[in-house]
């Protein structure tokens, strides 16, 4: 074997290896949506087209935590008593997923299963909008909102 064809191996095995390193770490980080997180959302998303606030109160973890749409907006926390009372902002805020003003419900229409860039790369958070979920225990709850004030 001569220098030339060692110098042409080394230089193919050295471009495999720099075009693999980026696909192993994209597989490692690739989000992944576990089957329950897509039933829970198809229950999620019925209640709250039907603005069904008993339903959706079942699905919440409470307190709920929820914070205005800018980065220095305060944190309040919302009881189960007072969720009926923010359910409408909820579903009226802008999803801010379009340069087109919408709101969650009309957002929400369109978004029949949770896609896996919605998902944290441990499947067990996912975000929706201006909405965010996690599996506590075995459960699906809505833990945090955002909304327009």
């Amino acid at each position: 074997m001569t220098c030339g064809s060692l110098h042409r191996i080394f230089s193919l095995s050295t471009l495999l290896v720099i075009i693999t390193i980026p696909t192993a770490c994209f597989a490692k980080t690739n989000s992944h949506c576990p089957d329950n997180a897509q039933q829970f959302w198809k229950e999620f998303r019925t209640a709250a087209m039907q603005s069904n606030v008993k339903k959706i109160a079942n699905m919440v973890q409470f307190p709920l935590e929820v914070r205005g749409t800018m980065d220095d907006s305060p944190s309040r926390q919302i009881n189960r008593d007072k969720f009926k009372n923010i359910l409408p902002k909820l579903l009226a805020t802008d999803p801010g997923m379009s340069a087109i003003p919408g709101t969650m419900k009309s957002y929400i229409q369109n978004i029949e299963t949770v896609q896996k860039k919605a998902c944290n790369k441990h499947g067990n958070q996912f975000r929706i909008g201006t909405w965010v979920f996690v599996k506590k225990n075995a459960d699906w709850l809505l833990v945090q909102a955002f909304i327009e004030e």
